[in-house]
């Protein structure tokens, strides 16, 4: 009997032994290279489209596609010739049109160049190291109370939001114009303003919008012009008898050239041939 059952018990071992689990190694190891594989898809596929986005025909199929859907959206042409950037930290775009609802130019911009802080949106001090805007041309009208570029301003308008006690502050360094000039024709109020700039280089020392703060090291003005039209408007005048004039006394702690609240100095200012022309 002792010899029948240790018999058995080795057959059943042997038995065992013989038994094959390679089948569940290899499902392992196909899972793993299958996934290996899907990773190294999507990394090449991220570096081509990395890659895909810095070259110049893209560039200007994405912003085609933006420019389109803002036609739409707006009811109006917007249009962009050529767009190059670079990310996160450069943008320069050529040919820019803006009409406004009345197929009227409301801007153009020959060249518009921008350079900012690398990476600036996960930084709390974002620098505006370069901006520059060449052969531009920004038209603003009315014929009663609303103005050509409302609808942008409604369009554009986000709904109010808890601001948080973080915020982010802006600085300045290099401003640069070349002929540009702003049309402003108010046919409401009754006042035609006209400011051209040949040439404006500006070296802020500081920009703080938080603080509304603006001192600026140097600025330097190349043929501005400034024209003033004023005429009757079609805005009816006031029936109020007891309008009073505002009578305004220089007070040299309160500059009437700045902006409410804010501190605006200019160290070093150079003006050459600027000219000034007021017409009733």
């Amino acid at each position: 009997m002792p010899e029948i059952q240790s018999t058995v018990v080795l057959n059943l071992l042997n038995h065992t032994d013989s038994i094959n689990f390679t089948p569940y190694p290899n499902l392992l190891k196909k899972f793993w290279k299958i996934t290996r594989y899907t990773l190294l898809g999507i990394l090449l596929l991220i570096v081509f489209l990395w890659l895909a986005i810095q070259t110049t025909p893209v560039q200007n199929w994405l912003a085609f596609q933006v420019t389109k859907k803002l036609s739409k959206d707006l009811n109006t042409t917007i249009r962009i010739d050529k767009v190059n950037f670079a990310l996160f930290n450069k943008m320069l775009l050529e040919g820019t049109l803006v009409q406004d609802r009345n197929k009227d130019t409301l801007l153009y911009a020959g060249t518009a160049e921008v350079r900012i802080t690398d990476w600036f949106f996960f930084k709390d001090n974002i620098e505006l190291k370069y901006i520059g805007l060449k052969n531009a041309k920004i038209n603003f009208q009315r014929t009663d109370s609303v103005w050509n570029y409302q609808f942008l301003v409604d369009y554009f308008s986000a709904p109010k939001k808890v601001r948080s006690s973080k915020s982010i502050d802006f600085n300045f360094k290099i401003v640069d114009l070349e002929n540009v000039s702003l049309v402003k024709k108010d046919g409401w109020v009754g006042e035609n303003q006209i400011i051209k700039i040949g040439a404006l280089k500006m070296d802020p020392e500081q920009v703080d919008l938080n603080k509304k703060i603006a001192h600026i090291r140097t600025l330097s003005l190349v043929r501005p012009e400034f024209y003033l039209y004023k005429y009757a408007g079609k805005q009816a005048p006031s029936d109020n008898s007891n309008d009073t004039i505002e009578v305004i006394v220089n007070d040299p702690s309160k500059l009437r050239w700045n902006p409410e609240g804010w501190s605006v100095r200019v160290n070093d200012l150079q003006i050459e041939d600027g000219l000034f022309k007021n017409d009733r």
